[in-house]
């Protein structure tokens, strides 16, 4: 193992019967050893953003108020971002730092909540339907060849109308690509994405069980963005060696007790050092 690699495990913990939210990071070695411990000041939420945010809330205050200012302070660059919270993953398409999710493999299974959150966000992808090319079909193609990652060249794709040319993209990229398609003649239609596989059978897949060789510990799920899958076989390989002597999950509790000391103590975050 590199002695250079740095791990951030990043979390957040309530405080104030669940109302205030206070994120932190340690960033340590590949053998866990501390190097940079910091947290952010409580943040509450008040009754009026609760209604404005609705169920994207947590995920709100989890991403943009909590663990992008913790990343832009810390002084130590990572490597990999290791979190426990899924909301978390949203980092990813913010940032240039790989992000994973942990589990514990038993926990995995039985956390419902997961599948709640990955449904919520599934309502926020979407499939394209092209139907009709309209009066030009070969405007139609031009717009068709200027999409990345069609599975069948433009003039097949409009010999066999209707026909899917995008699956479970983001609501963005499909209002995109129908206006770029509209703009040519042809109609398209945008359905929400529903994934027949739940969470509960995609987390037994075997790339995404990460086992400690030494079995010395419990295994673990590894979750990515939904737009960054291949990370996970990326890091297979550090992780895998860390994992054999270090207790991944272990740097998450002293994060909870340190952030506790903090809460309660009252101290000054600026000043805190490792």
């Amino acid at each position: 193992m590199s002695t250079d690699t740095r791990l951030m495990f990043l979390t957040s913990e309530r405080f104030e019967k669940g109302n205030t939210l206070r994120g932190a990071f340690l960033i340590t070695d590949d053998k866990t050893i501390p190097l940079e411990f910091r947290c952010t000041q409580p943040v509450q939420p008040t009754d009026l953003q609760k209604i404005l945010y609705g169920h994207i809330l947590e995920q709100y205050v989890l991403v943009e108020l909590l663990a992008m200012p913790l990343i832009q302070a810390a002084r130590e660059k990572p490597d990999l971002i290791l979190v426990r919270n899924p909301f978390f993953l949203e980092l990813r398409p913010k940032i240039e730092i790989p992000v994973l999710c942990l589990l514990k493999e038993t926990e995995g299974r039985r956390h419902k909540n997961i599948e709640t959150r990955l449904l919520f966000d599934q309502r926020d992808r979407m499939d394209i339907i092209l139907t009709t090319a309209g009066p030009s079909k070969e405007a139609v193609i031009q717009a068709l060849s200027k999409i990345q990652g069609l599975k069948f060249q433009p003039h097949q794709i409009i010999g066999h109308l209707p026909y899917t040319i995008g699956k479970n993209v983001s609501k963005e990229t499909a209002q995109k690509i129908r206006i770029l398609l509209e703009k040519a003649g042809a109609a398209v239609k945008l359905t929400p994405s529903i994934q027949k596989t739940t969470f509960s059978t995609q987390i037994i897949q075997n790339d995404q069980i990460l086992h400690s060789e030494s079995g010395r510990f419990e295994s673990l799920i590894l979750i990515t963005h939904r737009d960054f899958a291949d990370e996970r076989s990326q890091q297979r390989v550090l992780l895998n060696q860390i994992f054999k002597q270090y207790n991944l999950i272990e740097p998450f509790d002293r994060i909870a007790a340190a952030l506790r000391q903090v809460h309660a103590q009252n101290l000054d975050t600026r000043s805190l050092s490792v």
